[in-house]
């Protein structure tokens, strides 16, 4: 968006399956879909809405027409961004869902206001550093607050409305409180599982009126995705299922989990299944290579998801993809510690402690002020979150669920299809809040319901319950998968920069790395780790040049 009328020049390569809309001050790219031969972007003649994502109180997702009518005050109730340009003033209104879970960017440069769904679409050379942002996501998987690796891309904050006028200043107002979501002060008696399925229910049927494209469920062995199998099937729905195969690694061996025991669940039913096998050695680097350049260092998570989407891109309908974002989080209680839930009040203490351990910024060199800026500013988000019982249940679903956590799906999705997260309707979400997060650890929430309510689905082994004689996959082939994955991660490039980047202490060790990298390696949480992030840095390219 061109703020003080400074015109924005496009030069792209190839424009095949991109909509551009162009109207003066304002300029938007979006993917087009195969299935609505149309993008996310809607022009009028007095506004271009962009809406990305689903509102479950208007009933209204990605590529409805109806959004041009949709005022943002009433998207209150999904998983979405929302972006209006009205042409006759000149100003811009966004709205993000109140969890931000939906993936949004934004940054100003020389006058122009950027969003992208994709924070990899906002890079610059010579991009400044933000060390807050690298040693949260290195020490724990996730950038807090705002917070990107780079000081000038920040993740647009949730529950806020953003106005841009044409001079191009910036109001700031948040739309939505946690404060009114459940107190967690709740014991779980005879009752609750009654009310929290009540709400899981009505959160799927509010889903399915969705009506975009086919369901299909991506189905793991875990309880999320089943819990949602068992109400589909329970409900005569039409829908399919995908498992994509991969290989979880326990100690030194690697298992197929869900690969096994996903379609089997499907089968005990009759429903439709469609195995994705896992990459091979050969195909691994490809899919590792396209994680980076899609999410790039917003999160260092499922590389294996790639075959997935792979698969789910041949789809010849629009998909509606349900994911158990959030289920296990809600059910169960997010973080899990030691000492943890024992007296709320030392939750927060235990949480900082436990996810701000000082690794990551010694081993880089982190120190004194710029490693003190850092504490200090995690702190003060983690203080500003809603004091009592629920406190660290909100900085699970806005650090893991929200940085680490959804980008696997939300920023790999293929244009037209769309992705719902049924355990994150407001209606489950505080009734699941409702109940003391050490009584959902205790009794194992959603593992419990899903026993009460779909038993034949509960009865089915998975990665929550592993039966104890399980083979692993051949040593011979997993050998190849480590060699493989490490081939990618450690070339030449990649292990001088791990060498430029560790203080002297570590210099020791990474010798040994260098020397060893054919066996197993010493500190693998550092330089594993530091590979992924340094990798995904190395790979992004630069639109915005």
């Amino acid at each position: 968006m061109a703020i003080d009328g400074t015109e924005l020049q496009l030069d792209i390569a190839d424009n095949a399956c991109i909509d551009l809309v162009k109207t003066p001050g304002f300029v938007c790219l979006s993917s087009l879909s195969k299935h609505h031969s149309s993008s996310l972007a809607i022009e009028s003649s007095d506004a271009v809405t962009i809406f990305r994502g689903y509102e479950l109180d208007v009933c209204i997702s990605s590529y409805d027409g109806r959004i041009t009518e949709i005022h943002p005050k009433s998207l209150e109730n999904g998983v979405f961004a929302f972006i209006r340009y009205c042409k006759h003033s000149r100003s811009l209104i966004v709205r993000s869902d109140l969890f931000g879970v939906s993936p949004l960017f934004y940054r100003i440069d020389n006058g122009i206001f950027f969003l992208s769904s994709h924070n990899v679409l906002l890079r610059q050379p010579g991009d400044e550093l933000d060390t807050s942002g690298e040693i949260s996501l290195l020490n724990y998987g996730f950038s807090f607050d705002q917070h990107t690796c780079h000081v000038d891309i920040k993740r647009f904050p949730p529950a806020m409305q953003a106005r841009i006028d044409a001079s191009g200043r910036v109001i700031w107002q948040p739309w939505g409180s946690w404060n009114d979501l459940g107190q967690g002060d709740r014991l779980i008696d005879d009752e609750a599982a009654q009310e929290v399925e009540s709400a899981f229910r009505e959160s799927m049927q509010r889903c399915i009126a969705l009506t975009h494209g086919d369901i299909v469920l991506p189905l793991s062995s875990g309880y999320d995705s089943r819990r949602i199998f068992g109400y589909l099937n329970e409900s005569n729905v039409d829908f399919e299922t995908i498992t994509a195969q991969a290989f979880k690694r326990i100690g030194d061996r690697y298992f197929d989990i869900d690969g096994r025991f996903g379609p089997e669940v499907a089968r005990r039913f009759g429903r439709p299944n469609r195995l994705v096998p896992a990459r091979t050695p050969e195909g691994l680097a490809a899919d590792l290579a396209r994680r980076d350049l899609l999410i790039g260092s917003e999160s260092l998570m499922h590389g294996w998801s790639m075959a997935l989407f792979e698969a789910l891109r041949e789809n010849s309908t629009a998909a509606c993809i349900y994911d158990g974002l959030g289920g296990d989080a809600l059910g169960n209680s997010g973080f899990v510690f030691p000492r943890f839930h024992v007296d709320y009040k030392n939750n927060i203490d235990i949480l900082f402690n436990e996810t701000a351990k000082p690794g990551f910024a010694r081993a880089l060199g982190y120190q004194g002020a710029v490693y003190d800026d850092y504490r200090k500013g995690y702190r003060d988000y983690l203080d500003s979150l809603p004091s009592g019982p629920n406190q660290c249940e909100l900085a699970f679903l806005l650090l893991r669920t929200r940085r680490s956590i959804s980008p696997w799906i939300l920023m790999n999705q293929a244009p037209g299809s769309l992705v719902v997260f049924p355990y994150l309707e407001l209606g489950h979400v505080r009734k699941t809040l409702e109940f003391y997060p050490g009584e959902k650890y205790r009794v194992f929430f959603q593992k419990y319901c899903l026993e009460k309510y779909y038993p034949d689905c509960f009865s089915i082994p998975g990665s929550r319950a592993m039966p104890a004689v399980l083979p692993p996959v051949p040593q011979d082939f997993a050998n190849q998968l480590d060699a493989a994955e490490r081939q990618y991660l450690f070339s030449e490039e990649i292990i001088e920069l791990i060498g430029s980047r560790v203080n002297d202490r570590n210099k020791f060790f990474f010798s040994l790395f260098r020397s060893r990298l054919a066996t197993r390696y010493s500190k693998p949480w550092l330089f594993e780790t530091l590979a992924r992030y340094l990798r995904s840095e190395t790979r992004t390219g630069y639109f915005l040049q």
